[in-house]
């Protein structure tokens, strides 16, 4: 059981990783959609994907993958489907180096409900992190997707973020995640 689920794992991120584009009407053949980009300090290319899918056992799942360049190389998680309340901040690329600038950056996805980030650096400072909603026309066929924002910020070379934390409009936090793996 093992082996199967890493076989379609890997299957699932080569094709989720590569490269495609993402009409905002939702109607990709391929199911890959992007639902946040953007570019480094530098110019390097960096995007948010998602694909739907279902186990073995009919259970929906989510695959989101972050890439960056042009080669397309990154990281990926898969959850359940609906997304659980339990999920707040999930940061899942501190410090990934982009190719090119080798640009650190702290990439990852939110509940709507934080509206604000702050990743806490290793040198005592604060970095605000700005997420993205996904277009509108993707939130028509994902409905999931309405609870999700995505980000990715950049910060210089020395302090690394430890953790980061999501707040309400009013300023109530609502969860923070080590970022200490």
């Amino acid at each position: 059981m093992g082996r199967v689920f890493i076989a379609v794992w890997a299957v699932a991120c080569a094709l989720l990783l590569a490269p495609v584009a993402a009409p905002a009407c939702g109607c990709n053949p391929n199911g890959v959609f992007v639902v946040a980009h953007g570019s480094s300090p530098s110019g390097v290319p960096w995007r948010w994907k998602v694909r739907e899918m279902l186990t073995l056992d009919r259970r929906r799942q989510a695959l989101l993958s972050f890439s960056s360049g042009e080669d397309g190389g990154g990281v990926g998680i898969v959850f359940g489907l609906p997304i659980t309340s339990g999920l707040v901040v999930h940061g899942v690329s501190s410090g990934l180096h982009l190719p090119g600038e080798g640009e650190p950056s702290l990439a990852g996805f939110a509940r709507r409900s934080a509206v604000r980030l702050e990743a806490e650096m290793s040198d005592g400072s604060l970095l605000g992190v700005e997420p993205q909603l996904p277009p509108s026309g993707l939130e028509r066929r994902f409905r999931w997707l309405k609870s999700l924002t995505f980000f990715n910020t950049f910060y210089g070379y020395g302090a690394k973020p430890l953790s980061i934390s999501a707040f309400t409009a009013d300023g109530r936090r609502l969860g923070t995640e080590s970022l200490q793996r």
